[in-house]
């Protein structure tokens, strides 16, 4: 199948040829970040033990890509991080492939531990306020007049 092992110089080779080519950063990243989808998905019907190490291997290069100092590959390397994050984030679902995984996960910052994310967008004193919001009405004063409207007769 012609399979590459990645590192830094097969990542400098394929910058080379995408400035011949005149492929931009983007470009690249989103060629890389398609590749990733059609692999997650299962649209290629290979097998998923096969599917999770090429997805492996592209994040190696995604990796090996981010540590070069050329423009182009930095760009490349965003852009597929940022667009490729759930597919790359399904390694650590991969019993075979996590430990490799991990740490190119970590350094390209893809897929943040759910502790980290802020679903709600708010801060840290939200929790505490929200507690104690009364949403029945449990803890309102009862009226002498029994007047559900909580009006008093003065």
């Amino acid at each position: 199948k012609g399979e590459v092992l990645v590192g830094p110089d097969v990542a400098k080779r394929l910058v080379g040829q995408c400035q011949a080519a005149g492929t931009s950063g983007k470009q690249l990243g989103e060629s890389v970040c398609e590749r990733a989808r059609r692999l997650y998905l299962g649209l290629d019907g290979t097998d998923p033990a096969e599917a999770d190490a090429a997805l492996l291997r592209l994040l190696s290069l995604v990796d090996a890509l981010a540590q070069l100092p050329a423009d182009l590959a930095r760009v490349a390397a965003t852009q597929a991080s940022a667009a490729g994050q759930e597919e790359f984030s399904s390694l650590r679902s991969c019993a075979a492939q996590r430990a490799a995984a991990e740490p190119m996960l970590r350094r390209l910052k893809i897929g943040q531990a759910a502790a980290d994310i802020d679903l709600l967008g708010g801060d840290q004193a939200a929790p505490a306020a929200a507690a104690e919001v009364d949403l029945i009405g449990a803890d309102a004063p009862a009226t002498a007049g029994g007047s559900p409207s909580g009006a008093s007769a003065a």
